[in-house]
């Protein structure tokens, strides 16, 4: 679970893209956050919005941000140079995309798409390794300096379990000695920056790691030669390699089986829990957002109609999309003869977007004032909110007749 310390926080994102000279409204007053440590799941049907909002976040879209904030670490993302962002893209927040053989290089070897990402975020320039070195010299004056050191090897060089406690038995002695910053700054030369070798040995073991069979034949390789099952978990390698704080994962499964899909998500999880970095799952499989998110936010036409934590968006959802999405998921106790329950209609084109709540000429509970306004998004509790007409109170008659429980703001 969580911490409760946002690493990510968006606030009222707009997101036009421009056609034929107009401005559409692809993604309307986002608000969202995650936290460290936590699985936060996109859920809603296709081109509802979750793609733009998320890919938007480092900037990766044509769209343009007319309002709003994407504070990462504090730092706002939307008013980055592209520079800034090439340093923050690959190694502080990663992309799974959906499609690997449209995002994966056909004409690079496997070996080199993963070793790039490494060399490019951590070989270091000579001013840099003297400010890393100084942050550490002055950390460890403040602070308790094993906690010190392992942040500052966690900030700056990602390193694995056993990295960790090989690098800090060898800084110790150096941070004790005679002249501390020349042996540190030594260390990083020798130990610290990232070479080929190194590389390669790390790009070995992500194979491994998500069950390549034979990695070093396969660094040798293109996409090509591999499967669609496989292609994909080359881009979990690629996304992970720099052990992310944010993993942005956009339908990471699209193309595995079952019985690996589950196993490639528990280890997306397991590296997530150990980094206490954070995991944006963007998935239309309800059955993973049940069983790996804390929180879920429910987008519908780009905007957010509902979030809240995984119990309350299962047992206490509030929005008629949000239930209608519930309904169409296969249950073990209905009747297997049964139909599935699917919501009429499609969901609504950006270039012709209905006056009111976007979901009414969908939604079965529509009223009057649902045509001819938008609704405001109602709090219920410090994790549960919903953008819907029926949380008025004098939609109590209409919440009646189709079965919504009083909530109290």
């Amino acid at each position: 679970m969580s911490e409760n310390t946002k690493i990510l926080e968006v606030k009222d994102l707009h997101v036009d893209f421009l056609s034929y000279g107009a401005e559409n409204h692809v993604i309307r007053d986002a608000n969202y956050y995650v936290n460290k440590g936590e699985v936060m799941a996109i859920v809603g049907e296709s081109g509802s919005g979750k793609s733009v909002l998320t890919q938007t976040t480092v900037r990766l879209t044509p769209g343009i941000i007319s309002q709003g904030q994407i504070l990462f670490e504090g730092k706002d993302l939307a008013h980055m140079t592209e520079k800034q962002l090439e340093e923050v893209r690959g190694r502080d927040i990663s992309i799974i995309f959906q499609d690997a053989m449209t995002a994966l290089n056909p004409t690079m070897r496997i070996g080199e798409q993963i070793t790039e990402v490494l060399m490019k975020h951590f070989v270091f320039t000579k001013a840099e390794m003297e400010q890393f070195t100084d942050e550490l010299l002055a950390a460890v004056k403040t602070q308790d300096p094993d906690a010190a050191l392992a942040a500052w090897l966690t900030e700056y060089f990602r390193p694995n379990e056993k990295q960790m406690a090989l690098w800090a038995s060898q800084l110790k002695p150096l941070l004790s000695g005679a002249d501390p910053r020349s042996a540190v700054i030594g260390w990083i030369k020798t130990t610290g920056n990232m070479t080929k070798e190194r590389a390669k040995e790390t790009a070995i073991d992500l194979l491994k790691m998500i069950k390549i069979s034979d990695p070093e034949k396969r660094l040798r390789q293109y996409i090509f030669q591999f499967s669609g099952g496989m292609r994909q978990r080359i881009m979990v390698a690629i996304a992970l390699a720099c052990r992310p704080k944010l993993l942005i994962a956009d339908e990471p499964t699209t193309a595995l089986d079952v019985t690996i899909k589950a196993e490639v998500l528990n280890m997306i999880i397991q590296l997530v829990r150990e980094l206490n970095s954070a995991i944006i799952l963007i998935t239309h499989d309800l059955g993973i957002v049940a069983s790996y998110a804390d929180r879920i936010g429910v987008m519908y036409a780009g905007e957010f109609v509902e979030t809240g934590t995984s119990d309350e968006i299962f047992y206490q959802s509030q929005h008629p999309y949000t239930r209608g999405l519930l309904k169409s998921i296969p249950r073990l106790d209905t009747d297997s003869n049964e139909d599935l329950k699917a919501i009429e209609g499609t969901p609504p084109n950006v270039t012709r977007m209905p006056k009111g709540c976007p979901f009414h000429p969908r939604c079965e509970c529509a009223m009057e004032i649902c045509r001819q306004q938008a609704p405001a998004l109602t709090t219920l509790s410090d994790t549960h909110a919903v953008r819907c007409w029926l949380q008025d109170p004098r939609a109590a008659e209409v919440r009646k007749k189709f079965g919504y429980e009083e909530v109290q703001p």
